[in-house]
């Protein structure tokens, strides 16, 4: 509900970004960044995101009507978003936003201000403390 209520008041943006080095300018419905292919409740935004492999991934959604982004929600969930042809996704170490007008940024439900914005990765910022066989499972499970 909190996403029809959203749809019904939301307007695309005109964007540029630099990605990496390159440009990129549209007009533009919605971006997600990430490192983590889930968010808001197992919605697959960056399905193919990589949480340890120095990038983020960024969908990006072109203008679109609300009617197609209504239809296409189950893509949101089974990790084709970018099937559809309106749906791209850049990967870059950073990337920086500029929009007009001004638009807000949430981050995991959070309200956290407005454009623009410029984002970058630190590598190997986060140490993470692991038990003694972790190694081991993960070699043994599937890749998907």
């Amino acid at each position: 509900m909190a996403l029809v209520h959203a749809l019904i008041q939301y307007r695309s943006t005109n964007v540029t970004a630099k990605v990496d080095e390159k440009a990129i300018n549209s007009e533009i419905f919605s971006a997600t960044l990430g490192i983590g292919k889930f968010n808001g409740g197992g919605m697959l935004q960056v399905p193919d995101a990589i949480s340890d492999d120095g990038l983020f991934d960024m969908t990006i959604i072109r203008k679109i009507s609300k009617w197609n982004v209504l239809r296409n929600l189950p893509l949101l969930y089974n990790g084709r978003i970018y099937d559809h042809p309106k749906i791209s996704v850049v990967r870059a170490k950073s990337i920086v936003i500029h929009s007009l007008p001004s638009m807000p940024m949430e981050l995991d439900g959070e309200a956290v201000g407005h454009s623009p914005f410029d984002f970058s990765i630190v590598p190997k910022a986060i140490r993470v403390v692991v038990g003694a066989t972790f190694r081991e499972q993960a070699e043994v499970l599937p890749m998907s």
